[in-house]
């Protein structure tokens, strides 16, 4: 290898900074190639000489000055974390935050004693014995509802009334017992020889279930003394005969 190639291979000095040769390479070689015979051999020593003692000088104030400033950010941050810590400790004291409660410490620093032990399993146990008391009673009322209530066998438990509105005749049944929630109603006037008959569904109400209205006009047996006789049959019962006498 040439000395010209030594000075290509290393670097040359442009305002003051060492510049890698792989950049400028072609430069130096095309003008060596028109000046290389005007130059003599020491002089091209004393340059490579030059240039690495300058890129020497350059790397080792870098480095030092690389080292100086890891320095300082370490020492810069460690100051930050010890300030930021001493920060949270004093608002904690102040109470201005709190990093763990009170109850959390005590929580943590004290476990509990055996009669405070058998004291939480004594409550756990008599919560658990009223959760299961309360479940078999709901369990029972929920049968007792499922039950059906028993059908109604006499007449005691009808109320019949007559009213006349205008040239209708209003009749209303009451049914005062649960065994009343379905079924049928039938509805039968006799006046002097001539009989009206009629038939409405039974409707259930939680007070007390009623047939579903029965309006009669005047017209169709006329005015006098009315006889009017209603029979109920509940659902899975027997007929349940009720009269009564209303003048018109």
């Amino acid at each position: 290898m040439s000395k010209r190639d030594n000075i290509c291979e290393y670097a040359i000095i442009e305002s003051a900074l060492v510049c890698p040769m792989k950049i400028t390479n072609k430069l130096i070689e095309s003008s060596i190639n028109v000046s290389y015979g005007l130059i003599n051999k020491k002089w091209f020593s004393k340059l490579q000489f030059k240039s690495l003692k300058i890129k020497e000088e350059l790397f080792d104030k870098y480095y030092i000055d690389s080292s100086n400033i890891t320095k300082d950010i370490l020492f810069t941050s460690a100051v930050f974390v010890v300030i930021a810590c001493l920060s949270v400790f004093a608002l904690d004291k102040l109470g201005v935050i709190s990093i763990l409660s009170k109850d959390t410490i005590l929580n943590i620093s004290k476990e509990p004693t055996q009669q405070e032990k058998k004291s939480e399993e004594k409550t756990n146990q008599d919560t658990k014995d009223s959760f299961l008391d309360n479940s078999k009673d709901d369990k029972k009322k929920s049968v007792e509802k499922s039950k059906p209530a028993p059908v109604p066998v006499n007449n005691s438990s009808i109320e019949l009334s007559a009213n006349k509105d205008g040239s209708n005749v209003t009749i209303i049944a009451k049914l005062k017992e649960q065994g009343y929630s379905q079924g049928k109603c039938l509805l039968i006037i006799t006046v002097n020889g001539k009989k009206y008959s009629q038939e409405a569904e039974i409707i259930y109400q939680p007070e007390y279930s009623t047939c579903a209205g029965f309006s009669v006009p005047v017209s169709s047996v006329g005015n006098g003394s009315w006889d009017i006789s209603l029979s109920v049959t509940p659902i899975n019962g027997k007929s349940i005969n009720k009269k009564m006498i209303k003048d018109i």
